[in-house]
């Protein structure tokens, strides 16, 4: 009830009492003036109420009309407040599509820069790709930050890096290599793979494909040692990947087992230096004999490289020079067979010891490729440790021999060490110690006026790319000269 007075329904109502009552009361006021004196004592009580009513109702009236002024009032507020809602609802949308306009412009413009920061990678790396070109079908790679890049690698947020471009001659091939740190397929986890990639050039309609040049990789061993780390190997010109590119760049490939990870994550390994390594990839096309690869990867990187084509022009003329009575091939074994034989006492000068000889062909034939095939470098016959025991050689006569150099490499193991001493007079006169892997080495010695030559073979790693494992090593075109 107390909800209904309140209504503005009500209201309504009672002002139109109020207004229709006023002039009733008006009229009986002045009937009531005109014989105030005779009956003023008498109606006094009654005037007084009318009079309060009246006054009460002149209250009431006025009230109510300023309420319906307010009313009017609130309205005409209430319209303009409308009014000014809908210009703010209206200029509200406007600022909506203004910042909606703004914030395409920003995605544009966001979009916009990451082309331009694409576009300034790109051109960064093709900078970079023009600093270390070369012309010559060789290149030095310089990787930095490694430990960064094998983390990222073990975790394969990046497997593998490129090396920058490089070509066989300024109109020739355009190449590139591809490492992956923690490796590649079977050997990922195990080995660092290396691999040869072909890119399309502008040179392309003009040379000849598929692609068959051997290709050998060179890790560099930074300390004086320079026992580098070298491997070859020769495409296969039914795969796709020499064949004349279609995209930018074929599949890479190469040799999945480059080097064990066991190595290069010792403490104080050679090959990293100020989380530094260097690898040089060498196109040979000119066919370099392997018995001077080891000699071309020794000579100075910084070196012209007109000089180091005449210092191994020079070299293989020097090692042609050498009488072939002084030059041990092993192939000229009198009824020599397919079957690993001792070598016979008097062999070339010398009494051996446990000194066998092997078919390379036949061998490869039983037990597949091997460090065997690694050290053959002419003919078909290598020498080798039997059973993995020391190896002697001693000069037959009463005089001596100069120990000029060998090819050497490990049969079985990885990191197989090799010690060889030079004696004279019953006493240790030259001494060596290498580090063997499944691929040739040319080692150097010049050792003057021995007697006997001890080769002393221990320790490395079963290779799992080869059937078998020990301590042999095999050694080819070993060099002498006997004293007059």
């Amino acid at each position: 009830m107390k909800d209904h007075y309140l209504t503005k329904q009500h209201q309504h109502a009672l002002l139109k009492v109020v207004r229709h009552m006023l002039p009733q009361l008006n009229d009986r006021q002045t009937d009531i003036d005109l014989p105030r004196t005779t009956t003023a004592g008498a109606l006094n009580p009654a005037t007084a109420q009318l009079e309060e009513l009246y006054e009460m109702l002149n209250i009431l009236v006025s009230g109510i009309e300023t309420l319906n002024n307010d009313e009017q009032r609130l309205a005409n507020e209430l319209l303009q407040m409308q009014v000014t809602l809908s210009t703010l609802t209206e200029e509200l949308s406007k600022v909506k599509l203004s910042i909606e306009e703004s914030n395409a412009f920003f995605e544009g413009v966001k979009c916009n820069q990451d082309i331009l920061n694409q576009d300034l990678v790109s051109l960064q790396e093709k900078i970079n790709d023009l600093q270390y070109v070369s012309y010559d079908g060789s290149l030095v790679w310089k990787i930095t930050n490694f430990r960064e890049k094998m983390i990222d690698a073990q975790s394969e947020r990046q497997t593998s890096i490129y090396s920058p471009p490089f070509y066989s001659s300024p109109n020739g091939y355009k190449m590139r290599a591809r490492l992956y740190f923690n490796g590649d397929g079977n050997a990922r986890r195990t080995h660092m793979s290396l691999f040869f990639v072909l890119i399309r050039s502008l040179n392309d309609p003009i040379l000849k494909f598929p692609f068959n040049y051997k290709v050998t990789f060179c890790l560099y061993d930074q300390t004086s040692a320079q026992r580098h780390i070298i491997d070859s190997f020769r495409p296969d010109i039914k795969s796709s990947s020499f064949q004349r590119p279609q995209s930018d760049m074929n599949i890479a490939s190469g040799i999945p087992k480059f080097l064990p990870l066991e190595v290069i994550q010792q403490e104080g390994n050679p090959y990293i230096r100020d989380d530094t390594m260097f690898i040089k990839i060498m196109v040979d096309f000119e066919e370099l004999h392997k018995t001077l690869l080891s000699y071309a990867l020794s000579l100075n990187p910084g070196l012209p490289m007109h000089i180091q084509q005449a210092m191994i022009k020079q070299e293989a003329e020097r090692r042609s020079q050498l009488r072939s009575d002084e030059l041990i091939t092993f192939d000229n074994i009198p009824g020599a067979g397919r079957f690993q034989q001792s070598l016979p006492n008097g062999y070339s000068g010398f009494q051996w010891v446990n000194a066998n000889y092997m078919n390379i062909s036949y061998n490869e034939q039983v037990n597949g490729w091997s460090g065997y095939s690694a050290a053959l470098s002419s003919g078909q016959y290598v020498g080798l440790n039997k059973d993995g025991q020391m190896l002697s050689m001693i000069i037959n006569a009463a005089r001596s021999f100069t120990l000029k150099s060998m090819i050497v490499a490990s049969a079985w193991n990885d990191n197989l060490i090799l010690e060889i001493t030079g004696k004279r007079g019953g006493s240790v006169f030259k001494s060596k110690r290498l580090t063997l892997q499944l691929q040739p080495q040319w080692i150097e010695f010049n050792w003057p006026d021995l007697e006997i030559v001890n080769f002393s073979s221990y320790g490395g790693e079963p290779n799992s790319d080869v059937k078998g494992k020990g301590t042999q090593f095999a050694f080819d075109n070993l060099c002498v000269e006997f004293s007059k």
